[in-house]
């Protein structure tokens, strides 16, 4: 597939381009330039702040290890709905469930389990080990943004 506006390159080339340490990823930096570059040509992104690129990669970042790699960006470009997260409220939501889970999270943006149950006491509500562990979708001890969005359900996520 061909982004809008991108003279003909596949989503992949692009891609490619911005992995510029060529270890067949995208940190959040090098994700960052990237929706810059795409936001100038793509009228649907021409409004999208750094806040929310962060937002977006960390809800792409599906194995919850900090990088995007080229089929996690091809399922996001190949969804029909791509441009939501940066609409009205899908775009509200996204940023303030981003900032509440960065508020409460460790420095490698995840949640321990002492820090979920803190969210939960913040946000009133309750829950036990259990229902981290169901959260803990990647079974590793910890949260990461897409599974606290995931649980959170505010918005649909296509990707």
């Amino acid at each position: 597939p061909f982004p809008n506006g991108c003279t003909g390159k596949p989503i992949k080339a692009v891609f490619d381009k911005f992995d510029t340490d060529h270890k067949g990823f995208l940190t959040k930096q090098q994700f960052i330039l990237l929706l810059g570059k795409l936001s100038r040509r793509i009228p649907e992104m021409k409004d999208i702040s750094v806040d929310l690129g962060y937002a977006l990669f960390d809800l792409l970042d599906s194995k919850c290890n900090g990088h995007i790699y080229p089929s996690q960006f091809e399922a996001w470009w190949g969804s029909p709905n791509k441009y939501e997260y940066f609409r009205g409220n899908n775009a509200r939501l996204l940023r303030k469930a981003h900032k509440l889970f960065t508020a409460y999270s460790n420095s490698k943006g995840q949640l321990t389990l002492a820090q979920f149950h803190i969210l939960l006491e913040y946000l009133n509500l309750h829950g036990n080990d259990d229902d981290f562990d169901r959260l803990d979708t990647n079974e590793d001890g910890l949260l990461c943004f897409r599974e606290f969005v995931l649980w959170l359900n505010w918005f649909p996520i296509n990707v």
